[in-house]
């Protein structure tokens, strides 16, 4: 934590059995060229080495470590975690991705010159086990444009988002288990305007076992539900219900058709990583591993 005048930015970090994991999130963070922020790190009673892993990593006097008895669930660990920072702005960050270095940089510069932008989120690469390319996603990044298309899905990836205090604080943190970041930025999105930068800030990594792998099903049956809150705040189109239905064809046909109904559906831009970003990007979670 750096003692000059910049806002203080709070990452919280909820962790269970990412001992393999850990150690790659912590160094991005950590390589950050803003230099400003604090590491609240919420251990939901994990089972592995990962809190002895994480020790090993960060200074117990500029970041902290807190430890749930027992497995509570990730919406309790980041809320656990937001009630103990301190930060003008606040990120909750997956245990198992990464953030590309200037990511606070940009996304504090951004908030602090739009001061009605309750939060921001930004482009993102996609990468899962079995894919040779990683993908780049570009959101909509306007506050028009994202509010439109709330009812598709979550226009702000959770992972990028980085959220003013009086923004999330004035929404009630996250209230539901199951994509509980969509939940929130349609509550933050009544009060204040939402934007997404087209740079991108967050390598997305679904690994084996990750949390982000388990109980799709009733992931998806959520999303049409959050689907139904949107169109309800945002004075929406009742049709894009039944874009939600169509996820249900969508989980079951081969990766090639989900890419093209995704380029047909889907107000997110996707478009495999060029050769260069692919190397930055294998070279960052190489020296991040060390």
């Amino acid at each position: 934590m750096s003692n000059d005048s910049s806002p203080l930015v709070s990452v919280i970090i909820p962790m269970y059995n990412e001992e393999d994991h850990i150690q790659t999130t912590i160094n991005s963070l950590l390589a950050q060229t803003y230099p400003n922020f604090e590491l609240i790190l919420v251990d939901d009673g994990s089972t592995d080495g990962t809190i002895i892993k994480a020790r090993s990593f960060i200074d117990d006097e500029q970041h902290t470590i807190l430890r749930n008895e027992t497995n509570m669930g990730q919406t309790f660990s980041m809320n656990r975690g937001a009630m103990h920072a301190d930060g003008e702005f606040l990120v909750f960050h997956d245990a198992d991705d990464i953030s590309l270095p200037v990511r606070f940089e940009k996304q504090v510069e951004f908030l602090e010159t739009n001061p009605g932008i309750g939060v921001v989120g930004g482009a993102f690469y996609y990468i899962t086990p079995n894919q040779e390319t990683p993908e780049l996603r570009v959101r909509p990044s306007s506050d028009g444009d994202i509010r439109k298309n709330m009812g598709r899905g979550p226009m702000i990836n959770g992972g990028t988002a980085m959220y003013r205090r009086e923004a999330l604080f004035g929404a009630d943190l996250f209230q539901s288990e199951n994509v509980e970041g969509y939940e929130l930025i349609i509550k933050i999105g009544i009060n204040w305007e939402l934007a997404n930068l087209s740079d991108p800030v967050y390598v997305y990594r679904i690994n084996d076992g990750s949390r982000s792998q388990h109980n799709e099903l009733v992931k998806k049956a959520t999303l049409a539900y959050r689907s139904w809150q949107a169109i309800k705040a945002f004075k929406l189109p009742y049709r894009y219900l039944l874009l939600q239905f169509g996820w249900l064809i969508y989980m079951n046909v081969p990766v090639k058709i989900q890419r093209r109904l995704r380029s047909a559906f889907s107000p997110t831009t996707q478009c495999e990583a060029t050769k260069e970003d692919c190397r930055k990007i294998r070279e960052l979670i190489d020296s991040y591993a060390k």
